[in-house]
């Protein structure tokens, strides 16, 4: 399932769903429509997507964790027509009639004798059919409800649900009706530790890139000299010049197993890799990156990181082979603070300070 999660962060799709419609409506909420049912207008308008595709997109982020589910409603759609625009009714269980009657028992108090309300009436008085005595307040009280059937003339302890449908005009049960459940759906606790730690720099890098005259691939794959495929973040490309960018995000030093990783994809491609790693190399990454003379861009910060990819693009250097640049976040606050940072990357990576403040 974390394999399948970090593939869908790739998508632009779902990158745009996470920076947009997610940080706007922290919480999907079904709308009901009479023809169409429950539907989720944040995506439907966010990324111009269909109803039923709205939910399937919705769901397939939930399967993999990103999104969690809560139980919004039960719907209930036609069997035949598979129509949302259902009529409920009571109806009377011995001859079906929808003449149902409610009314109020009482139970007078001395003497025990409960019935409907309408037959203690008595010429404009309430009168107690058993003792004969007027009903005075406080010498009764109330015992529930009742119903009556007009059309049969039997009394019901509870009348039968049932549903009709305004298209087809079937009648029809809740066993036979198609009930489902109905979600709202939100952030999971996953997938904010993971946008918290920069999962949406992705989305910002090419967003930025694209200032200073880059065209962007993304995901970009590529079948290397063994004839295996490889997949990078993105590619970045600006006339005869082409960039791939892979990001690395971790909770704590990258290892050197991810080191080794993106060399061989290097070797193998022979692509021109700038490798950005968040929040810094482990002591075997830092000797491996080195050996293998990689560009890397380290930082504790993704603020940091994107800064410093854009200066070396647009300066049209390149990272000195084997000697990653060292990023740290004070540079970065200062970057900030002197209005370095577009509002498009502030709205992504602030996302961080917004998804602590919904813990």
């Amino acid at each position: 399932m974390e394999n399948e999660r970090q593939d869908l962060y790739r998508s632009p799709e779902i990158e745009r769903f996470l920076a947009d419609v997610i940080v706007k409506k922290p919480e999907i909420v079904p709308v009901f429509d009479l023809e169409l049912g429950y539907r989720y207008l944040d995506v439907e308008e966010g990324l111009k997507k269909k109803p039923e595709e709205s939910r399937e997109f919705l769901e397939r982020l939930a399967n993999v964790g990103i999104l969690e589910r809560r139980l919004h409603v039960m719907g209930l759609r036609c069997p035949k027509c598979d129509g949302s625009n259902v009529d409920t009714r009571y109806v009377c269980p011995f001859c079906g009639s929808i003449d149902v009657k409610k009314d109020a028992l009482i139970e007078h108090v001395a003497c025990g004798y409960i019935d409907v309300m309408t037959n203690f009436k008595r010429d404009g008085d309430y009168i107690c059919p058993k003792c004969r005595n007027k009903l005075e307040p406080g010498s009764y009280r109330s015992a529930g409800s009742w119903y009556g059937c007009v059309s049969c003339g039997k009394r019901v302890e509870f009348p039968t649900p049932q549903h009709k449908c305004r298209r087809c005009e079937i009648v029809f049960n809740l066993d036979g009706a198609i009930y489902e459940r109905v979600y709202t759906y939100s952030l999971s606790k996953i997938a904010k530790d993971e946008i918290g730690h920069g999962i949406l720099l992705r989305s910002v890098i090419r967003e930025r890139a694209a200032t200073v005259g880059y065209d962007i691939k993304a995901p970009y794959s590529v079948k290397g000299d063994s004839g295996v495929e490889h997949t990078f973040d993105m590619l970045l490309l600006k006339q005869d010049e082409k960039t791939a960018v892979d990001v690395i995000l971790s909770d704590g030093p990258i290892s050197q197993i991810e080191i080794i990783k993106e060399y061989t994809k290097v070797i193998d491609t022979k692509e021109i890799l700038y490798l950005i790693v968040i929040p810094e190399l482990g002591d075997d990454a830092r000797k491996l990156v080195e050996f293998y003379k990689m560009r890397v861009i380290e930082s504790v910060s993704p603020q940091g990181a994107l800064e410093a990819l854009i200066e070396e693009l647009k300066s049209g250097k390149r990272v000195t082979e084997g000697k990653p640049i060292k990023v740290v976040v004070e540079a970065a606050k200062k970057r900030e603070e002197k209005g370095g940072l577009v509002s498009g990357l502030k709205g992504a990576l602030n996302f961080r300070s917004l998804l602590k403040r919904r813990k």
